[in-house]
C-alpha cells in the first residue's frame, strides 16, 4: 500500500513538473516591442534569367495584446535606403506558440508565419507573401526589447 502511494506521488510530481508541461501561448505572450534585423532577396518566380535583388531591414515591431501590430523599419534594397515610419497589421497566436502576421503594405498584403521561443523572449519568422510575378525569400529573428 505504501509503495503504491509513493508511486502515485512520483507520477503526479512528474506530470506537474515544468519538464512535463506543454508550451502554451496567446497574444499576450508577445505583447510589447521587439527589435529585428533581417536580410533577404526578391526574385521573379519562373524566370531563370532574372536577377535577384538583395535587401536588408532593421526596425521594431510592436504587438499589443488584442491582435494588432505596428512596425517601423529602414530598408536597404540594392543600395537604395528607405525609412518606413509605421506600418499596421493584425496577428494571431496559436496555443502551440505558432502564429501569423498580416501587414497592410504599399504593394498589398504582406504575410508572415512565426514561432515564439523562450516564452516570448524571441520570435522566429518567415515571410510567406505571395505576389504575382514577384517573390520574397526572407526569414529572421525578433528579440524583445
Amino acid at each position: 500500500m505504501k509503495s503504491h502511494l509513493l508511486l502515485l506521488t512520483a507520477v503526479a510530481l512528474t506530470l506537474l513538473s515544468p519538464i512535463g508541461a506543454q508550451a502554451s501561448c496567446s497574444t499576450s505572450t508577445i505583447s510589447g516591442t521587439y527589435g529585428f534585423a533581417v536580410q533577404g532577396f526578391t526574385l521573379k518566380p519562373g524566370d531563370p534569367v532574372a536577377k535577384s535583388t538583395s535587401y536588408a531591414l532593421i526596425g521594431t515591431v510592436t504587438f499589443n495584446a488584442y491582435g494588432t501590430v505596428n512596425r517601423a523599419f529602414t530598408l536597404d534594397a540594392a543600395g537604395q535606403v528607405t525609412s518606413v515610419d509605421t506600418n499596421a497589421g493584425t496577428y494571431t497566436v496559436n496555443p502551440n506558440c505558432s502564429g501569423s502576421i498580416a501587414f497592410d503594405a504599399p504593394f498589398g498584403l504582406e504575410t508572415f508565419s512565426f514561432t515564439i521561443v523562450g516564452k516570448g523572449a524571441a520570435i522566429l519568422f518567415l515571410n510567406t507573401t505571395t505576389l504575382p510575378n514577384f517573390g520574397f525569400v526572407q526569414s529572421g529573428r525578433m528579440e524583445r526589447q
